[in-house]
């Protein structure tokens, strides 16, 4: 069931700090600066840009006034095209998944084995295929376990590493750039409403997102395009009118089958799958002020400049 709240007027977002996104232009020796603050001009060939071509909860955002005054004519920003910013969570804006797989590592070692990428990658962003770590221990070493011991212990060191995570390089400033710019913030995650909720307060985040889906409100879960369908529905945008920050293969796949323009950016776990099946693949969410990526995708969907 979709609710919603009043549309208040805006105020800043808990945390937010550093310079502004908008702020990034491109120099005049037609090299970009990315990444903000003390880091080098690069050639735009350093952005790989590949060949491609109901809902979750209504969070009503605020903000604060503008650090700098988006130029929307100079970045060619059109309120027509490109309209909302949909999030993942797990590796997108935390690096949960190298907390989860570190933590069943631990475990493996202590038992003499070795929990291998070649496992674990498939489930990354997929919580619809059966994911059983303790019974895969269980094949290696060819004995029963305490299933319900590991998996509390496997939890309570997740827990205590998730702690100490911060958001990832430009999920901030993307959040606050897309506020500036009037996008509509959305985040689509395969985990519980429970632990999604959970991290977003931790980081003072919960109230910046207009729309939460989660696992709990489709069908299907990632690869399916169900939940980014439905927060692009929730926005009252088309998904062709939406970009998505993913980090998984399975996440890159819902995405681009919902038809949003679909951005990689790949943590330490997923850095080993081939994500070129996103319209862009950037090794860090700062290496592209947000402007830059909305001035890309509204090329590659051929809107009206108006």
């Amino acid at each position: 069931m979709l609710t919603t709240t009043p549309n208040y007027p805006h105020h800043h977002l808990d945390g937010l700090a550093g310079s502004h996104p908008l702020a990034h232009a491109p120099t005049s020796s037609g090299r970009r600066v990315v990444g903000g603050r003390g880091r080098k001009a690069v050639p735009e060939a350093s952005v790989l840009l590949s060949q491609g071509g109901p809902v979750g909860r209504c969070l009503w955002a605020m903000r604060r006034p503008l650090l700098v005054k988006p130029q929307r004519e100079a970045v060619g920003y059109n309120p027509r095209g490109m309209q909302a910013l949909i999030f993942d969570l797990d590796g997108t804006i935390l690096d949960t998944e190298s907390s989860e797989f570190r933590s069943w590592q631990e475990v493996y070692r202590d038992y003499g084995a070795e929990l291998s990428l070649d496992y674990w990658l498939p489930f990354v962003g997929n919580n619809s295929l059966p994911f059983d770590p303790v019974g895969h221990l269980e094949t290696l070493l060819g004995t029963s376990l305490d299933r319900e011991e590991i998996e509390a212990r496997v939890e309570r060191r997740r827990d205590e590493l998730n702690r100490e995570l911060k958001p990832l390089p430009g999920v901030l400033e993307y959040i606050e750039a897309a506020r500036a710019m009037g996008l509509g913030l959305a985040l689509a995650s395969s985990s519980s409403r429970a632990w999604v909720e959970e991290h977003l307060r931790r980081l003072g985040l919960l109230s910046a997102f207009q729309v939460i889906c989660t696992k709990e409100d489709v069908p299907l879960t990632k690869p399916d395009p169900a939940l980014f369908l439905r927060a692009a529905e929730a926005l009252g945008v088309q998904p062709r009118q939406a970009l998505a920050i993913e980090d998984s293969l399975n996440g890159v796949r819902a995405a681009r089958a919902a038809g949003a323009f679909t951005v990689a950016v790949p943590n330490a776990i997923t850095r080993h799958l081939d994500l070129s099946e996103a319209d862009l693949v950037l090794s860090r969410l700062d290496d592209l002020p947000l402007w830059e990526l909305v001035r890309i995708a509204r090329g590659r969907r051929l809107f009206p400049v108006v």
